[in-house]
């Protein structure tokens, strides 16, 4: 959805696109380190022999989403910072709720 809404202006567009990368290299990465945790662990809680070195593997790839996590907001934030610094003022809302003692006012300006 928000990439369709920054198609307006290439270069948000091309930074989120790149935030969409990470976001979706991070969601591999937490999945499948996820499964490599439980694989042994659940064959531990089975009585089985677990292997370990397969659950430092998936501890190994949700550490090193780590810092895809935070290239993905930096990216995320900063095209969102270029698309809202490109409106024009007039573009934008500003509602303001007022309640007074008597009841309540709703004033929307441009």
């Amino acid at each position: 959805m928000v990439l369709t809404l920054m198609q307006t202006n290439t270069t948000a567009y091309d930074e989120f696109k790149k935030a969409h990368t990470y976001y979706n290299v991070i969601g591999i990465m937490k999945f499948a380190g996820a499964a490599m945790v439980l694989v042994p662990v659940a064959t531990a809680i089975a009585g089985g022999d677990p292997e370990w070195g397969l659950a430092a593997g998936g501890m190994v790839l949700i550490l090193g989403s780590i810092p895809l996590n935070l290239s993905f907001q930096r990216h995320a934030v900063n095209a969102l910072d270029i698309y809202n610094g490109s409106l024009s003022r007039s573009s934008r809302l500003r509602i303001n709720f007022l309640f007074t003692g008597t009841g309540a006012r709703l004033k929307i300006r441009f």
